[in-house]
């Protein structure tokens, strides 16, 4: 009987020659989720899902947010998602 070089149960290199030299592709780096990161106030863009559309200052609802974020803090961090 004359042996095959190609087939099954020989491999991955006798169905496809070659295919154990790929290099596998390198892991995106990740950024530390308990990282702090900084970002310029000018540089976000409104979720255009956002159902506030304008922002007043004298809005009741926003300044009891504002003096409850000043008295607790954030309970829940911001997110952002880079465009770039």
């Amino acid at each position: 009987m004359a042996k095959h070089k190609f087939g099954l149960g020989r491999g991955l290199d006798a169905l496809m020659p070659g295919a154990s030299d790929v290099i596998p592709a390198q892991q995106p780096s990740r950024i530390d989720e308990n990282a702090i990161l900084f970002a310029a106030i000018d540089s976000i863009i409104p979720n255009p899902r956002q159902p506030r559309r304008i922002f007043r200052e004298d809005d009741p609802k926003l300044l009891e947010l504002s003096y409850s974020i000043k008295e607790h803090g954030l309970l829940q961090p911001l997110v952002v998602t880079r465009l770039d």
